[in-house]
């Protein structure tokens, strides 16, 4: 039975990437043979907010949808800050890459909050919704993970098994403690402040 779609795309940061997004990818499965996984914030410096690398999250997402039948591409995507037309520009080179002319294409994703509005600016496609899958996001997630005491056996549950064992990797690494440090820098300078607000 043919599928409705010919090619998704799925837009997100995936910092890390959890059980939501790989849900939403398994749903693909159902709507059609390709999708196009674009990875918002690349080629940034490593941050608390940005902490994984481009290739790192496309390591992640290849991992998890393995198996599944469908076929994942996935690309970088700059930030382009008070300029979204370049932004979406972008989006739809990169989808133009993987389209069949004269077919029907469609993103799909959850609308969050004012974060969201994004998936409104391409009205050439469909829009698939996706209602909300599991309360936490990679906000919580990098909140839990870059503490000296960080939860593991927590995140284990709230993340594909593969995005886990990089995670465990990850905090063997110097850049894991460096961010962890600057996490605690920014946390003592806002205490510092705090009085004076």
């Amino acid at each position: 039975m043919p599928k409705p779609y010919e090619t998704l795309v799925l837009i997100g940061r995936f910092q890390p990437l959890h059980n939501a997004h790989l849900e939403i990818i398994k749903r693909c499965t159902a709507l059609t043979n390709q999708l196009v996984v674009i990875v918002g914030s690349s080629y940034q410096p490593r941050t608390y907010k940005n902490p994984f690398t481009f290739e790192e999250r496309e390591r992640m997402i290849k991992d998890a949808a393995a198996g599944l039948n469908l076929r994942v591409y996935v690309e970088p995507n700059i930030d382009t800050i008070y300029n979204d037309q370049a932004w979406a520009v972008r989006v739809q080179g990169i989808h133009s890459k993987y389209r069949c002319l004269g077919t029907k294409d469609g993103i799909i994703g959850h609308k969050k909050d004012d974060s969201s509005f994004y998936l409104d600016m391409f009205p050439q496609w469909d829009f698939v919704n996706v209602e909300q899958i599991e309360p936490l996001g990679a906000t919580d997630i990098r909140d839990l993970y870059f503490k000296r005491d960080a939860n593991m056996k927590f995140i284990q549950g709230v993340v594909p098994e593969t995005t886990f064992n990089f995670l465990m990797k990850f905090k063997t690494t110097a850049e894991y403690e460096q961010i962890i440090r600057e996490r605690e820098f920014v946390e003592t300078y806002k205490k510092q402040y705090a009085s004076l607000s």
